[in-house]
């Protein structure tokens, strides 16, 4: 037994039969109280009626009641204002730093022993989540509503790291935007030279350049360090004459080379592709916040993305080393990660903390015209007889994985709980 199974019980209300308290006094449970996830009490605000008196305040949960004093709760001011302790074994009195003893509720014989059974026969599944061998059979409707609500505590999640972000650059959207896409494209792999070169490559310098692409890569390959080394072909010749112009003229600082990483990374996602690739996103109006808000039709913000690498790249991989003729475009599967980790995540945020709910429900609906992401998680998941129909859904079942089953926190899944109480 363990406190997340009592607190359970508590919470869905399956405490049963006649309820008394170790005092021997009438317990009628109103309302349960509000879960709390920080410190202090574990239920806030429960309605209880205890004899004749109604009572509203706070729960705490333990597995015995010695639990009180093992976790200090007797030095903690805080926990004068529980009203009621509950607990599997009532091994010990408790008491109010006052000296009064605390309104307990012990509850070995008052729930379904063969509630917890099943949950411990759940939570020792070895399968790719716990539920493996049962999820396919829940409830649809149940699947589907759990999924939208966790998809909602992922872009919670993604709110909390955009706001971090813009208080560095203080509340500048568009710098934001742009330091985030950069991270993104580089895939993993190369996120973090990535988001450095977003870092230190201011955006409006890249913005002056719009009209010329052949400015634009000068300047990207030379803040990244890859131009500097001595060449023969002509094109990073150029490049480096160009940057060697800009870096006086807006005093530009060079990232160290050794960051980009080359090393079992497939070549179409080598840095210097990545880098022809993105100037063309820099030229089509891409790395603007601002521009990406006003549009509404996915397919015109897709195309901004849709970009190739430069002639140069056609024939080579690295600079000086041909290679089999090839156009280097930015794949569908690549364009749709960016939609789901930079572009929709930011458009939701914008409305949720300007209160704009048409950005929020564009967000949305750019999510739900995006297909599934394929991944190792949701081929699991599709193996287990969830598949997800959009990105939407696959975003909800990576998040599912990493959150909940992971960590075994079936009692807090609706799908758990489900499976649970119908098995």
């Amino acid at each position: 037994m363990n406190e997340q199974f009592i607190t359970y019980l508590w919470q869905n209300r399956l405490i049963t039969g006649d309820l008394t308290l170790t005092n021997g006094e009438t317990l009628h449970i109103v309302h349960p109280g509000i879960s709390n996830q920080e410190s202090g009490p574990d239920y806030f605000n429960a309605r209880l009626r205890i004899g004749t008196t109604e009572w509203a305040g706070n729960v705490e949960i333990h597995i015995k009641s010695s639990d009180w004093t093992l976790h200090k709760h007797h030095e903690d001011k805080n926990y004068d204002t529980i009203i009621l302790h509950v607990v599997l074994k009532d091994d010990n009195p408790i008491y109010y730093s006052n000296g009064q003893p605390i309104p307990t509720l012990e509850i070995a014989d008052k729930f379904d022993i063969k509630l917890f059974e099943r949950y411990e026969n759940i939570i020792s599944g070895k399968g790719f989540v716990p539920c493996a061998e049962s999820v396919a059979s829940c409830d649809d409707f149940v699947v589907l509503s759990w999924l939208d609500n966790i998809s909602a505590d992922r872009l919670i999640k993604r709110q909390k790291e955009i706001e971090v972000l813009l208080e560095r650059t203080k509340n500048d959207w568009d710098t934001s935007f742009y330091i985030r896409l950069c991270r993104n494209f580089g895939f993993k792999v190369n996120a973090e030279p990535f988001e450095i070169l977003g870092r230190t490559l201011p955006l409006l310098t890249l913005l002056k350049h719009t009209d010329n692409r052949l400015y634009i890569e000068a300047i990207l390959f030379g803040i990244s360090g890859l131009l500097d080394d001595d060449f023969e072909d002509e094109y990073p010749k150029t490049l480096q004459k160009e940057f060697d112009f800009f870096r006086k003229k807006y005093g530009l600082t060079i990232m160290e080379k050794h960051l980009w990483k080359f090393m079992r990374t497939y070549p179409g996602n080598f840095p210097t592709i990545r880098l022809s690739q993105f100037a063309e996103i820099v030229q089509n109006g891409g790395i603007r916040f601002s521009e990406i808000l006003q549009t509404s039709d996915i397919n015109k913000l897709k195309a901004m993305f849709q970009v190739e690498a430069s002639s140069y790249w056609e024939s080579h991989y690295l600079f000086g080393k041909t290679s089999p003729e090839k156009q280097k475009h930015l794949g569908e599967n690549a364009i749709n990660l960016l939609f789901i980790n930079t572009i929709i995540p930011f458009i939701f945020v914008y409305g949720h903390i300007h209160r704009n709910l048409s950005y929020c429900e564009k967000a949305i609906r750019f999510f739900q015209q995006l297909p599934p992401e394929d991944n190792v998680i949701i081929r699991h998941w599709a193996q287990c007889g969830v598949k997800a129909t959009n990105a939407m859904e696959s975003q909800a079942l990576i998040h599912l994985k990493q959150n909940y089953c992971t960590a075994k926190k079936c009692l807090q899944c609706r799908i758990g709980d489900y499976i649970l109480r119908s098995t």
